[in-house]
């Protein structure tokens, strides 16, 4: 047998990890698309990757504190280590006489990735207790990336002392794979770096840095409290954070706030409340406002109160928002009969006029707290108008927590809220 054809083996596994380095890199770069995009208020692929089941979130694992590292995405670091495979492996197929070293040392970085797959894995299905498709999907590809790369090496590789002092060596020698190899470990750094840089800067405004200031420097009075008793509430009871949203069903932004809401409440579930109150823009329920640009928006909201009288405010609120302003009022009673609603006693409630007057107490309180537009948000009693992206939010977290004493402060103090409130 020829050398050449020895070395075949090693070379057709050298391609399929090259293959699999790529694969990864594709699936990082859909999954920084994606977390791009949601800092601009776009969502994409957020059906593909919840659509399995409740478990499913991807938004959820990669809005969550545990996805990064002092503020640096995971996923920008293991971008990092598969652009440094790619490059050994490229290095191992050009350079026969040194592609014992470069396999090596990307089957050991390819190991290290194991271990932290291992604790994202965790990390995942503990705490964060939602499921990423596309991060199981980069698990699966570091796997093959071991079988490949060890299969590569099945015949050069040694005891185990032999394979890692020959890896390490890789670090410190003073040949030209050395050289390479710091090389191309410096270039991914400084280029995940400049990236990671851009995208903070061109992400931070003016707004957050605000409502930071204002959440800080707040005197616990300044803190709003807002009356949420009877209110439909989704998430920890006694939540370390409150959010308070006034909202209408048949508004463009609330809709896509709907959905950023989910996404805030799954990746920070061990600490996070929402609470929903009305706010329709229609004069049938609300004459505060100058005109109606929502017409039937009380009528869906005097339907959601009945749905919650039978514990479905939530699947009704849910179903309304698949559609946002393009809901007619007239699907109301099919929608309620398909969620398992008893209809008899939704008609009479929808009828009654304590519905009625349930959606305009509501609407009593936005205006006595100050909502001028929907959606508008009271986090621990900070006022925040407008969408409330989970990048934003995660941007504000430390001062909606830093304000928490200050608002049970003010919430727990004997003044009374006014009357009609």
């Amino acid at each position: 047998m020829t050398q050449t054809d020895k070395t075949k083996p090693s070379l057709l596994f050298s391609w399929l990890a090259l293959g699999a380095t790529l694969a990864g890199i594709s699936i990082i770069g859909v999954i920084e698309w994606m977390d791009l995009a949601l800092t601009r208020g776009d969502l994409i692929g957020h059906s593909a990757c919840s659509a399995i089941s409740s478990f499913f979130n991807c938004y959820a694992v990669t809005s969550s504190p545990w996805s990064r590292f002092h503020g640096f995405p995971l996923a920008l670091i293991g971008l990092w280590g598969y652009l440094v495979i790619f490059g050994l492996v490229i290095a191992a197929i050009s350079f026969a006489n040194t592609r014992k070293t470069f396999l090596k040392t990307a089957l050991l970085l390819a190991f290290v990735f194991i271990l932290a797959d291992a604790g994202l894995l965790y990390v995942m299905l503990v705490k964060i207790q939602k499921g990423c498709p596309l991060c199981l999907a980069t698990y699966g590809i570091n796997a093959a990336l071991v079988v490949f790369l060890w299969v590569a090496e099945r015949k050069i590789v040694g005891a185990p002392e032999t394979f890692f002092k020959s890896a390490f060596h890789s670090f410190y020698g003073a040949g030209a794979a050395s050289v390479f190899l710091w090389v191309v470990l410096t270039l991914a750094i400084l280029g995940i770096i400049a990236f990671h840089a851009s995208v903070s800067f061109l992400t931070q405004g003016m707004p957050q840095t605000q409502v930071m200031e204002m959440a800080r420097n707040a005197k616990p009075e300044e803190l709003m409290v807002v009356q949420i008793a009877g209110a439909p509430t989704k998430g920890m009871s006694d939540a370390p954070v409150e959010i308070i949203e006034f909202s209408d069903f048949l508004c463009p932004a609330c809709q896509k706030a709907s959905r950023y809401n989910d996404i805030i409440l799954a990746a920070h579930h061990d600490k996070v409340s929402i609470t929903f109150k009305y706010y329709p823009w229609d004069m049938n329920c609300n004459p505060f406002i100058k005109q109606t640009t929502h017409p039937g928006a009380c009528q869906v909201a005097r339907a959601a109160v009945c749905a919650g009288e039978q514990g479905k405010f939530w699947e009704f609120h849910d179903k309304v928002f698949e559609k946002g302003p393009e809901y007619r009022p007239e699907n109301i009673r099919g929608d309620l009969a398909a969620l398992g609603v008893q209809m008899n006693q939704a008609e009479a409630c929808m009828e009654d006029p304590r519905s009625l007057e349930a959606v305009k107490q509501s609407v009593q309180e936005g205006v006595r707290v100050g909502v001028t537009s929907t959606p508008s948000y009271f986090v621990n009693g900070v006022n925040v108008n407008g969408l409330l992206s989970p990048f934003g939010f995660n941007n504000l977290l430390p001062g909606f927590e830093a304000v928490r004493e200050k608002y049970l402060q003010n919430k727990n103090s004997p003044k009374k809220a006014p009357a009609g409130s």
